[in-house]
């Protein structure tokens, strides 16, 4: 499974577990590739996919170690005190959804990739590839070299 497969896989899975839509959604109709775009713009897409995914699979963990660390903290509490006192003290430890806020309030904003990649980003790529092409195949060295047959002696 490549890269990008892994990190959509999570996101949607932790965006079905807080029962938002699927941020991969989005991220698959901003960088659609149709069968009329450029070289260019079809490695601008990919790249923006790329970038993408990593920013939400970046959110999507710190979210699950979020609710990791919660989870281990009741377990913690849970075994160090009473049965009857771990109901009272332990319970909020068992109040996960406080990961779930910054998804909740700044969901569309988190991973904004506006400006992220200049408008020419695969323009440019395409361009420096065909160049250093072009230099690798044009490119001929012919060195000439003397040998030194005088020494100065002092």
């Amino acid at each position: 499974m490549k890269e990008v497969d892994v990190m959509k896989a999570e996101s949607d899975y932790l965006d079905a577990e807080m029962g938002h839509t699927k941020r991969s959604r989005e991220v698959e109709r901003e960088t659609k590739e149709n069968p009329e775009d450029t070289q260019a713009e079809r490695l601008q897409k990919t790249y923006k996919r790329k970038i993408a995914y990593r920013c939400e699979d970046i959110f999507s963990k710190g979210t699950e170690k979020c609710k990791s660390a919660f989870r281990s903290k009741y377990d913690d509490c849970f075994k160090a005190v009473t049965k009857y006192l771990a109901w009272a003290l332990c319970w909020p430890m068992k109040i996960t959804f406080i990961c779930d806020i910054i998804g909740i309030f700044a969901q569309d904003r988190i991973c904004d990739l506006t400006g992220i990649l200049g408008q020419d980003f695969g323009e440019n790529y395409v361009a420096a590839k065909r160049g250093v092409t072009d230099f690798t195949s044009k490119f001929n060295v012919k060195i000439y070299y003397q040998g030194i047959t005088n020494f100065v002696r002092s």
